[in-house]
C-alpha cells in the first residue's frame, strides 16, 4: 500500500504515517519501492522480520484484549466495543447513522 492509503485506512495524516513508515523502514520491518504504475507513489511491503515482529505483537495484543474483556460483564463489554467503534468513526470521518 502507499503511504497515503495507509494513512487513510488508519485515520491519521500522511505526515504522521510517513514518520511511522520511515521508522519501520529503518528497522527493516518494511521494504519500500516505487510503484510500477505511478512513478511518484512509494509502496510499502512487510519484510520477513516485520512479519515475525507482527506475529509476536498480535500475541501480546490478544492477551491484553482477553484481560480487558474479562474485567467487564458481557453487557459492559458490548457497550465498550460499541463506544470504541463510534469513537473510531468520529476520528476517521465514517459517521455512523
Amino acid at each position: 500500500m502507499s503511504g497515503a492509503q495507509l494513512a487513510r485506512s488508519c485515520g491519521v495524516t500522511q505526515q504522521s504515517m510517513a514518520g511511522v513508515l520511515n521508522g519501520l523502514h529503518r528497522k527493516r520491518l518494511i521494504a519500500r519501492q516505487q510503484s510500477d504504475t505511478h512513478g511518484r507513489v512509494v509502496l510499502s511491503n512487510i519484510t520477513s522480520e516485520g512479519s515475525l515482529v507482527l506475529g509476536r505483537a498480535l500475541i501480546d495484543v490478544e492477551r491484553v484484549e482477553r484481560t480487558l474483556a474479562g474485567s467487564f460483564t458481557p453487557e459492559e463489554h458490548a457497550a465498550f466495543c460499541d463506544f470504541l467503534v463510534r469513537t473510531s468513526a468520529v476520528f476517521t470521518g465514517d459517521a455512523l447513522d
